[in-house]
């Protein structure tokens, strides 16, 4: 296996990788046989992706080595806690 690279990214190459991130996500929330529970499909991370990239201090951080591999997002919360 090839090492693993931890990579920033900017919201322009947030962008250009979302279709790649939304594939990400939908292939890490496969459900497991017999659970009912109905998980947020791609068009619902897209959507949750968009807003967030809208907030205040958005940052995203991806690891790859051949290929995307694992990704986390988010942005401050504010000092009044909400």
């Amino acid at each position: 296996m090839a090492p693993v690279r931890l990579r920033r990214l900017n919201r322009r190459l947030v962008e250009d990788l979302r279709e790649d991130l939304a594939g990400l996500y939908v292939e890490s929330r496969v459900p497991a046989p017999g659970d009912a529970y109905r998980r947020p499909g791609r068009q619902d991370f897209l959507n949750r992706l968009a807003a967030d990239m809208g907030r205040p201090g958005f940052a995203m951080v991806i690891a790859e080595s051949d290929g995307l591999m694992r990704c986390a997002f988010g942005f401050p919360v504010r000092g009044d806690g909400s």
